[in-house]
C-alpha cells in the first residue's frame, strides 16, 4: 500500500513539474 502511495506521489510531482515548465 505504501508503495502505491509513493508511486502516486511521484507521478503527481512529475505532473506538477511538467506543468510548471510548460507555463
Amino acid at each position: 500500500m505504501k508503495r502505491w502511495i509513493n508511486i502516486l506521489l511521484n507521478l503527481f510531482l512529475a505532473l506538477v513539474v511538467l506543468i510548471a515548465f510548460w507555463l
